[in-house]
């Protein structure tokens, strides 16, 4: 029977009602959008209106998603209407957004589903990474945080080699906010930076504030204050770059919860009452509360109970009038505690009922969602039910039949012409349906076999990889037991000899001082050798996180230069340090320490007698660059090209020092987990200059500074 839309002739002729007259118009209009391409091709008009229906749906999400989902189910009424695939998927989506934004989980999974069996079919790669992106985001919202994940890591792996590194970085992001969440400290830094890293590779201005706040948050929980204030005042900086005024509220807020963490409670006033004083002026009345329930925890702490007890009121007040259920509790529970400090135990008690009302409101929200996560497995009996439906309008259609066909036998005769013709055109239409019918089943067959294709090639490619990782993990066992069985044997069997002349007394006092020098040398070579190798060996096998601190460059260095000064001497080398006075850094500071003495120790290692080693620094684009310059042999191009690979071998110095060959592949390691970059000029002949950058520390924020003052500053 002919189909429009999705009701069938007799069901329109029932609701319509019409005279028989009107009948033969209708017929005839049906036969002639029919026979002259109405089928055949798709209405630009209605794809431009469409297309303009999603826009503003999506537009509206946010704001007004009540209206972004009529919009949304408006466009994909229309899409069905002309049967065009993408703007199916592209309807779908946008309904699924909408849903997701009103807090309706399953029926946003569902319109997400959808849209993602579309996209795949269409093979737009881009979107089927889009939407399983945002089905990670609803499993996140649900609590499945495995299944969260990976959707995540689907997305991420969909999207490769597509050139998006603004989707790349979302996702970097939201995989770190998995890993925050389930306190895995080490993989959420590293997703994060890399969200960062992309930003900045790529100039993502306006996305790189997210990972930047994220970084601090992160390090917020992890017990870290220095590095969540720097990330945050970063993240405040961009934010101030792109006027966007709610940003520069919530870093102002999250370095106001540091402060408190710190027990600096007079900058965290000054942070949390200007981030009350911008969102009261946006109208953010959500981070308003949050930012009124930190004064009250701040005031709490301080004992100043007035102030402490007018906050946390007015962050209840929002609170119970947006119906936020942990702002609630939240503020509840410290005005509970404000009253029991204060002896109104009446009052502290209604509190702690009011608070407690809420924990249990919450915990059924949590059983909620489980539930919804339980309905989600149960989609076959929906199936089933929806089938047993449509055939029961499929009767109540057949019993209005009996009507429809009284109604039409008095124009039974009348039509009988043009009925013919119908038949006539149907048949036209019915063989080029079976022709379609036929191409769509081969294109299906096609898509099969490439779906096949895909997943036999994504197969050999995780064969590869794991093939990849045994050679890598072969190469670093054999570099370690040639680094062990030859290059520690040396200074191992040095030791061993000098302590057993000794031992044995055949040391004169005057030998004995010259002895002990070399004894120092020995000791300071053979554990720096044992520190590279320590240190590489976790990087590859385990990975190393990076824990950035504030500290003095110079002293380093200078300390650095005495632990070496004994191996120094003994080649009658001058090391000069011309480092800046009192420029702080922000990096590890043991990763920095071990780039610093690598570079050093090298340096003596391929100069002789009489040469000079000079370590500099200038500052650039917000790092500092630390330069090391010795005039000794230089290096060749051939080898300064393999000096920062797995390629690098250990090479004698000038008074037959050994090295692992794995120094300075390390100290490339370590300068790059802290943001900066290293490389080398060199000459033979002429000496080497080795720089390193690494990035300047933050002036810190300070109580007095308004918004005005760091923007005149930036």
């Amino acid at each position: 029977m002919l189909r429009l839309g999705n009701k069938s002739i007799k069901y329109l002729l029932t609701s319509l009602r019409i005279s028989p007259i009107y009948l033969f118009l209708l017929l005839f209009s049906v036969v002639a959008n029919y026979s002259f391409g109405y089928a055949q091709s798709v209405d630009k008009d209605s794809l431009a209106r469409i297309n303009g229906l999603i826009e503003k749906s999506i537009v509206k999400s946010n704001s007004e998603p009540s209206v972004a989902l009529e919009l949304a189910l408006e466009a994909l009424t229309q899409a069905e209407y002309i049967g065009d695939e993408p703007s199916f998927a592209k309807a779908y989506y946008s309904v699924g957004l909408a849903y997701d934004v009103l807090g309706e989980d399953q029926l946003a999974l569902n319109y997400f589903f959808l849209a993602l069996d579309k996209y795949k079919t269409l093979n737009d790669k881009l979107e089927v990474g889009n939407t399983l992106n945002n089905i990670g985001v609803v499993y996140n919202e649900l609590g499945d945080y495995n299944e969260a994940l990976s959707y995540y890591i689907q997305a991420l792996q969909t999207i490769k080699g597509l050139n998006t590194p603004d989707c790349e970085l979302k996702l970097y992001n939201n995989i770190g906010l998995i890993y925050i969440t389930n306190g895995l400290e080490t993989k959420a830094l590293e997703s994060l930076n890399k969200a960062y890293q992309l930003g900045v590779q790529h100039q993502l201005e306006d996305a790189i504030t997210f990972p930047l706040h994220n970084l601090g948050d992160a390090y917020l929980n992890f017990g870290k204050y220095d590095s969540a204030l720097h990330y945050f005042l970063k993240s405040y900086k961009v934010d101030n770059s792109l006027n966007d005024r709610q940003g520069l509220a919530i870093n102002l807020q999250s370095m106001g919860k540091v402060y408190i963490a710190q027990r600096q409670y007079e900058q965290a006033e000054s942070h949390l009452i200007e981030s009350l004083d911008i969102l009261t002026e946006i109208g953010d009345k959500y981070e308003q509360t949050n930012t009124l329930t930190m004064l009250g925890k701040l005031y709490y702490e301080t004992e100043t109970y007035p102030k402490a007890i007018l906050y946390s009121e007015k962050a209840l007040a929002f609170a119970q009038e947006s119906n936020t259920k942990d702002q609630i509790r939240e503020a509840a529970e410290i005005l509970s505690d404000i009253n029991r400090k204060l002896s109104n135990f009446k009052s502290a008690l209604l509190y702690s009922d009011l608070s407690n009302t809420y924990k249990d409101s919450i915990y059924n929200d949590i059983k909620s969602k489980q539930l919804v996560l339980l309905e989600l497995n149960k989609k076959e009996v929906e199936n089933a039910a929806l089938l047993t439906e449509n055939e029961y309008k499929a009767s109540i259609m057949d019993d209005q039949q009996i009507l429809i066909e009284k109604q039409t036998y008095a124009v039974i005769f009348v039509s009988l012409g043009l009925v013919l013709s119908f038949i006539a055109v149907s048949v036209l239409v019915n063989s080029n349906k079976d022709k379609n019918l036929a191409n769509q089943k081969l294109i299906k067959q096609k898509v099969e076999i490439e779906k096949i294709i895909r997943e036999l090639t994504t197969l050999n490619d995780n064969i590869n990889k794991q093939k990849n990782e045994l050679q890598q993990s072969n190469q670093i066992k054999d570099k370690l037991l040639s680094i062990i069985s030859h290059d520690f044997r040396s200074p191992l069997n040095s030791l061993e000899g000098i302590l057993d002349l000794i031992t044995q007394g055949r040391i004169s006092p005057d030998e004995m001082k010259m002895v002990s020098k070399e004894l120092r040398v020995k000791v300071n070579i053979t554990t720096c050798l044992l520190d590279n190798l320590l240190n590489w060996a976790k990087s590859q096998m385990q990975g190393i996180n990076t824990n950035p601190t504030y500290f003095d460059i110079k002293e380093l260095v200078s300390d650095t230069i005495h632990l070496l000064s004994t191996q120094a001497e003994k080649k009658d080398i001058r090391i000069y340090n011309r480092v800046v006075h009192h420029q702080e850094v922000f990096a590890d500071y043991e990763m920095t320490k071990l780039v610093v003495r690598n570079l050093i120790s090298n340096a003596i290692k391929f100069t002789v007698a009489g040469d000079k080693i000079f370590i500099k620094s200038i500052v650039k684009d917000e790092h500092l660059v630390v330069i090391v310059k010795d005039t000794g042999k230089g290096i060749s191009k051939e080898d300064q090209v393999k000096l920062f690979t797995n390629e690098a071998k250990s090479t004698l110095g000038t008074a037959y020092e050994k090295g692992t060959g794995i120094g300075l592949l390390l100290c490339k390691d370590f300068v790059e987990k802290n943001g900066g970059i290293i490389s080398i000029e060199s000459e033979e002949g002429e000496g080497s200059t080795f720089k390193f950058s690494i990035p300047v520390a933050e002036n810190k924020w300070k109580a007095v500074h308004s918004k005005k003052e760091l923007s005149n500053k930036e």
